[in-house]
């Protein structure tokens, strides 16, 4: 006979070789909530079934979330399989495997808003420590890093030649997330300005040069949404980072690197998040007609819709079709703020040449 009690406190030291502390944290209270309601003297090779079924049925009746007991089951599954395992023999089976959770409801996710952000960083620049702040959020947006992967940036971590930074993730693993050009200023100003120097060799400190920890930076974002009204959290930067890489062209696998996500299906709950007009720009991005016969006279022979095809390819220009009092009507968009409108695909790009020219010879 083993007894549950004394099981549950072995598997927790193997345990702790190979999870992060939180993880640790959450498994030992789902476990020992479990072994005070099961008991702790029980042997484990009577537990069955329907202990399991009953205590996760107790769970959802108290008013447990359906993310909590799915928290729950997935500690004791892990549990009983290490039981199951030759070397350990406590059980035969693994009696949870076969109870069933709450399905998760499906919840949206929640992103900020390019006028949102402009806002945050607005107040950012008006705290105590103005070029931190700012580097901190430019960051957490550029390259989706978690709280504790930023707070565990070492200086020497970020390569400012090629943008390459490397971040310390889940269970120790090392990855590399991309800093981009805007980005890397902001963070070489705060180094120049107002880091403090001698310290610790974090990236981001405190005002009295400590590392920066999670609860650090999270008061920080706490007191940019008591400033600016909008919810500010640093998983929530993590989230529109993701959306707005993949409405720019990332595909969802290049994501799940950059995210460090094991399984892809983690990262796929991001797809929801795209809209009909997303997939729109992207089909018009990637189409193997546009890339493959472009303004060539194979299809289209040489025209000025041909010529304004390939104009739109070679300056990324996005082109929307609609139609105005029943006639119809294109609208070239070049680096996000040109647009010219026009009957015909030919002359909105001629319109939009001759606003380029206007704008190269005025400056």
């Amino acid at each position: 006979m083993t007894a549950l009690g004394e099981a549950v406190g072995r598997y927790l030291k193997v345990r702790a070789a190979g999870v992060s502390r939180t993880t640790m944290r959450t498994d030992r209270s789902h476990l020992e909530q479990f072994v005070e309601w099961q008991g702790a003297e029980v042997d484990v090779a009577a537990i069955a079934l329907d202990d399991v079924a009953e205590y996760v049925t107790e769970q959802r009746e108290r008013g447990l979330s359906p993310h909590t007991i799915q928290r729950q089951h997935a500690a004791l599954s892990a549990l009983w399989t290490w039981f199951t395992t030759p070397e350990i023999g406590l059980a035969d089976v693994n009696v949870v495997k076969a109870v069933p959770t709450p399905d998760l409801p499906k919840r949206l996710v929640e992103t900020l808003t390019r006028g949102q952000f402009a806002e945050l960083l607005r107040a950012a620049g008006e705290t105590g420590n103005p070029l931190r702040d700012r580097a901190i959020l430019v960051f957490l947006l550029d390259t989706a890093a978690r709280a504790s992967e930023l707070c565990g940036v070492m200086v020497g971590d970020v390569d400012f030649d090629t943008g390459r930074c490397r971040v310390i993730g889940k269970r120790d693993k090392q990855r590399q997330v991309y800093v981009q050009v805007r980005s890397l200023m902001a963070l070489q100003l705060y180094l120049d300005k107002e880091r403090p120097q001698n310290f610790a060799p974090n990236l981001f400190l405190t005002k009295k040069g400590r590392a920066m920890t999670r609860y650090t930076l999270t008061g920080i974002l706490t007191r940019l949404e008591e400033r600016t009204g909008i919810h500010c959290n640093p998983h929530l930067f993590r989230h529109t980072s993701a959306i707005e890489h993949l409405r720019g062209g990332m595909s969802v696998v290049e994501l799940q690197k950059m995210l460090g996500h094991e399984d892809l299906d983690t990262t796929r709950k991001y797809l929801t998040a795209l809209k009909d007009e997303d997939v729109e720009v992207q089909a018009m991005r990637s189409s193997p007609v546009e890339h493959w016969v472009g303004g060539g006279p194979g299809l289209i022979g040489k025209t000025p819709e041909a010529d304004a095809v390939t104009w739109c390819a070679e300056h990324s220009a996005a082109v929307t079709f609609s139609r105005v009092n029943g006639s119809g009507r294109v609208t070239v968009c070049v680096g996000g703020f040109l647009t010219e409108e026009g009957e015909s695909l030919a002359k909105a790009v001629d319109g939009a040449r001759r606003k380029i020219e206007r704008f190269m010879e005025a400056r």
